[in-house]
């Protein structure tokens, strides 16, 4: 569906700069499945398909697609291309196992739960089980996940 078609579009949307778009809204969402993003402030939902060239991602989750230039400044980043642009901030995800592990610059998300990378030593540290047993192969596989994370933010602020 086209933009202009929405009955409930917000405004950012129906302000930005795109081309064939296929959009619509559940509940209030906005749902993205294909079509140009060329310019405009993008401020939350889902980003099923489509072309990147321009604009500022200020959040949402973004599922596939080509990222070609512009400027991510916060949301999770599940699948797609990335060619160019600046990444300020958000979430990567990194490891597999049990439970989805992203970072960003500030803190690790293992699961639901998010913790700065202190918080989650000291938990490693002590013997509080959360859902998943001490000393199994799977939960030596959520503490490699952490330790990559944990890695790749120390990695990311020295560049």
């Amino acid at each position: 569906m086209r933009i202009k078609d929405l009955k409930d579009a917000p405004l950012w949307l129906k302000n930005a700069g795109v081309v064939d778009e296929d959009v619509e809204t559940v509940n209030g969402v906005v749902i993205w499945k294909d079509g140009i993003w060329k310019d405009g402030i993008w401020e939350g939902g889902v980003w099923k398909d489509g072309i990147w060239e321009g604009g500022v991602w200020k959040g949402g989750i973004w599922e596939g697609g080509i990222w070609k230039d512009g400027v991510w400044k916060v949301g999770m980043w599940k699948g797609g291309v990335w060619k160019d642009g600046a990444w300020k901030d958000g979430w990567k995800k990194i490891g597999q196992c049990k439970w989805p592990v992203h970072y960003s610059k500030t803190s690790i998300r293992i699961g639901c739960l998010e913790k700065t990378p202190q918080e989650w030593d000291e938990w490693f540290d002590s013997d509080e089980e959360i859902e998943t047993k001490r000393g199994t192969e799977e939960f030596r596989k959520i503490q490699k996940a952490y330790k990559l994370a944990k890695y790749a933010m120390q990695l990311e602020t020295e560049e």
